[in-house]
Parts: C-alpha cells; structure tokens; sequence
C-alpha cells in the first residue's frame, strides 16, 4: 500500500494534500491489486484550479519485484 501511496502522491498536483484512504488488497498470483472507487472509499486529490476532487484509482504492485506495475486514476492510465 505505501508504494501505491507514494505513486499516486507523485502523480497529484498537490501531493501533499493528496488523500488516500486505507483500501484492502485483492491478491491475485504475484500481484497486489489496490482500487479506490464507487464501491470504496474515493482519492481526494486537487485538479488543476486547486479544488479538492473525488477521483477513482487502482494501483498493482508486484510482490516478487517490489514495484508499481499500473496505476490509473479518473481512467487515466499512468503507469
């Protein structure tokens, strides 16, 4: 969770206002899935005026690697 943390913090306009509210991974073969969205708890990040937004965002680390293989945020893929 903290390597998705700081992925999302690094891609925020604002990263030190971003939010991001724990979430349970999903574990699937080698991979940690972390999804923030309807059915969860959003990201409140700053657009581009400076207001705080709701956003929707998944992030995959890679247990075996140790990285961010994707992030996504509002269906923008990032990573």
């Amino acid at each position: 969770m903290a390597m998705c943390m700081r992925a999302i913090q690094l891609a925020s306009k604002d990263p030190e206002r971003v939010q991001i509210p724990w979430v349970d991974p999903r574990m699937g073969g080698d991979d940690f899935h972390f999804a923030w969205g309807h059915s969860t708890r959003m990201l409140r990040m700053r657009n581009g005026l400076g207001l705080e937004v709701a956003a929707s965002g998944s992030c995959t680390v890679s247990r075996a690697r140790k990285t961010v293989t994707s992030l996504t945020i509002d269906g923008q893929r990032l990573l």
